[in-house]
């Protein structure tokens, strides 16, 4: 894969999603309120945001994995 993803929400379900996207050796950039669920994906590799526009801004695919609509649309 050589596109440039985004993942934004490391919980339960967006931890292990984007640890095999990492996995397979895509450019994954990963942001997560909670900073410390950052890092086991970034000892993988992946990229980690400041802010949520610092992640999104050179990604060609931008997926979110939160646990509400209010927190989608804050985003």
């Amino acid at each position: 894969m050589g596109e440039k993803i985004a993942f934004i929400g490391l919980g339960a379900m967006g931890g292990p999603m984007a640890q095999n996207i990492v996995k397979k050796g895509t450019n994954l950039s990963v942001y997560d309120i909670e900073k410390s669920k950052m890092i086991p994906l970034t000892d993988l590799g992946a990229i980690p945001g400041k802010t949520i526009e610092d992640t999104i801004k050179n990604a060609e695919i931008i997926i979110t994995m939160l646990p509400s609509t209010h927190n989608v649309k804050s985003v």
